[in-house]
């Protein structure tokens, strides 16, 4: 039996103990994550990643 593609889906409602937001901050002013950072706006989707065993939140 073929499962709906919505199920492949799954969604949660995160807390700031789930995301870790000091990664950034690591890296100099001239790294271009910070780049990246500043041209997000409201609205604009991000995906949560797996990496080996860390989740990582991403624009692209």
């Amino acid at each position: 039996m073929q499962l709906p593609p919505e199920l492949s889906r799954r969604y949660r409602k995160l807390t700031l103990k789930d995301v870790h937001l000091g990664f950034a901050g690591r890296y100099p002013e001239t790294d271009p994550i910070h780049q990246a950072i500043a041209a997000l706006e409201a609205g604009d989707p991000l995906w949560l990643k797996r990496k080996n065993d860390v989740w990582e939140l991403t624009g692209r």
